[in-house]
């Protein structure tokens, strides 16, 4: 599990987007070399 530190609670992902964007493009990374293998 990857937490996003933020000072806006709850809702940062709505506001954090440099943090979550990286999250899902790891996600992502993740599930394409899972797939390949």
């Amino acid at each position: 599990m990857r937490v996003v530190e933020s000072v806006h609670g709850h809702d940062a992902f709505l506001i954090e987007f440099d943090a979550v964007s990286e999250l899902v493009r790891e996600t992502l990374a993740l599930a394409k070399a899972t797939q390949a293998s």
